[in-house]
């Protein structure tokens, strides 16, 4: 990394390898943060083009789920679009994990809301049927 003829290696430095540097003389005023050669300079904040939506996915998988589970395919669908946006670099991936979170969520209520469609399917045909097999029972009695 040093070398006495090149002194410290900047060119690969990152923020854990920062060489040491000695403090100033005596009656000098240290160096603000964020100097070059302080650890500070290598933090840069990153701004993304679009805002994340990891929060409203997050919130329509669990009402999905607990309450109205019409709003769980959207939060499947967000939750992909969400992830998508995250991994190609135009959101934030700081709330990732409610992004991944809503969309299993979402999966969950989906498969809870088709369940609850093929009852309710089920449920007519039976009752229909019942009306179908009684009136004709009743017609043929005539």
């Amino acid at each position: 990394m040093e070398t006495p003829q090149d002194g410290p290696d900047y060119q690969n430095a990152t923020p854990h390898n920062v060489p040491p540097q000695a403090p100033p003389a005596y009656g000098q005023p240290m160096p603000a943060y964020g100097q070059p050669g302080q650890p500070g300079q290598y933090y840069q904040p990153v701004n993304y083009p679009e805002e994340s939506q990891s929060t409203t996915v997050l919130v329509l998988g669990i009402l999905g789920l607990v309450m109205c589970q019409v709003l769980a395919p959207f939060a499947w669908k967000m939750g992909n679009a969400e992830l998508a946006a995250i991994d190609a670099g135009r959101r934030s991936p700081t709330n990732r994990e409610h992004a991944n979170i809503g969309r299993i969520l979402g999966i969950i209520g989906t498969i809870m809301l088709l369940f609850v469609v093929a009852l309710f399917v089920l449920w007519m045909l039976i009752v229909f049927g019942a009306l179908v097999v009684g009136g004709v029972s009743s017609a043929a009695a005539l």
